[in-house]
């Protein structure tokens, strides 16, 4: 499911002084990059984006630019004193997309280690992916159910989608670990 996001297209030679005007008329300047296509200048209606800004998984999201397709937002500019970007920078959507998704870790209440008071030694938040454009995760869920201290979920053990390959990281890296805090672990030497 895709978000729609009003568009328009700008002048390829815009000066910075018609890019501050447009931008108090609320609109963000944008470029759409990707599918081996020349790049297109476009404005984003601000309004309609901040909208969804301030929900989560922003670069995991599949937007909908009217004619221009589908995309995912690549990269955002942010001034030093606002939240409201200046400048956000989008890929479209081909076969396959290269994104980085955020872990979200489940069923600590069922983890005998932790509630022994071990902490997680979280490795990786996100993994980096290849993935079908159509098939996109907001998140991937790491299971902590039946851990114990000193246990390490490696990347095998992830439940992940059949189309997605993991970038830069082998069937045997850790993901996370469970650990006996500091405390404990010295209390259990004496």
């Amino acid at each position: 499911m895709s978000i729609s996001i009003e568009v328009q297209t700008r002048p390829i030679d815009q000066t910075k002084g018609a890019i501050r005007i447009q931008r108090q008329q609320g609109w963000i300047p944008c470029i759409l990059y990707g599918n081996k296509a020349d790049p297109i200048k476009l404005s984003v209606f601000a309004k309609s984006f901040l909208k969804e800004l301030n929900n989560p998984g922003i670069y995991t999201r599949v937007f909908n630019l009217g004619s221009f397709g589908t995309a995912l937002v690549k990269s955002m500019q942010f001034p030093p004193t606002k939240d409201t970007p200046i400048h956000i920078d989008w890929i479209r959507l081909g076969d396959r997309v290269t994104i980085s998704i955020p872990l979200r870790f489940v069923n600590e209440d069922l983890s005998p280690g932790i509630k022994k008071g071990g902490a997680l030694n979280v490795i990786h938040y996100a993994l980096e992916v290849s993935v079908s454009s159509h098939h996109i995760p907001h998140d991937i869920p790491v299971d902590l159910a039946g851990i114990e201290m000193g246990h390490t979920i490696h990347l095998k053990d992830l439940n992940l989608p059949e189309d997605m390959r993991v970038l830069h990281l082998t069937k045997d890296s850790s993901i996370v670990s469970l650990v006996a805090p500091a405390g404990l672990a010295e209390a259990t030497k004496t």
